[in-house]
């Protein structure tokens, strides 16, 4: 379980949100949701790819990646969303 985590909104396809994890210039961790209230994909879809956003969920520990090379510069994993949110910083700024 995480809480409370900051990521960039990659995108929304239907009930799937994709988010990324940056951490350092060349490497980032990649989310991808399993399953998605619909409260939280709206939210989701409010925002615009690159936004800052705040989640909590329960994380998969298996890794996805289907290569080699993407495990070692973008791993990804299975999250299910309990909350996501806009970064208060953007909150504010509405």
């Amino acid at each position: 379980m995480v809480s409370e985590w900051q990521a960039e909104l990659g995108s929304v396809a239907g009930a799937t949100i994709r988010l990324r994890v940056p951490s350092g210039a060349d490497f980032a961790i990649s989310l991808s949701s399993g399953r998605s209230d619909s409260d939280i994909v709206e939210v989701a879809c409010a925002l615009q790819p690159g936004a800052c956003v705040v989640f909590s969920g329960a994380v998969d520990p298996r890794e996805q990646s289907r290569s080699e090379a993407e495990t070692m510069r973008e791993p990804k994993f299975l999250v299910d969303f309990e909350q996501l949110e806009p970064c208060p910083a953007q909150t504010a700024q509405r």
